[in-house]
């Protein structure tokens, strides 16, 4: 767990230089409570990252090619989690690429 993590990393006083959240807009409003009292807390501003597009944004887009051409995307499934790939993995490559090397825990 991400949140378990963060508080090992600051109770062994390692370097941290940032906190980075990779927000779905899927997340629970009280999960977005729960990151706000945390930065509060800590006293540490939590970088918070988006995907360029929407969940809903990404459901309705038409397939281009292979066997589900002109089908939408619709719901995420065991072989073809996209949600996971276009609204974390993507958006977070694309932050940490600009960065440059860093250490990420």
């Amino acid at each position: 767990d991400s949140a378990a993590m963060l508080l090992l990393i600051l109770e062994k006083k390692l370097p941290l230089n940032e906190i980075v959240f990779i927000d779905t807009g899927l997340e629970f409003k009280e999960i977005y409570n729960i990151i706000d009292d945390f930065e509060k807390r800590i006293n540490f501003k939590i970088t918070r990252i988006k995907a360029e597009k929407t969940f809903e944004e990404y459901f309705y887009t038409v397939n281009q090619q292979g066997k589900r051409k002109g089908q939408i995307w619709g719901f995420p499934y065991t072989l073809g989690a996209w949600c996971n790939s276009r609204l974390k993995i993507a958006p977070a490559n694309k932050y940490f690429n600009k960065l440059g090397e860093h250490k990420r825990y």
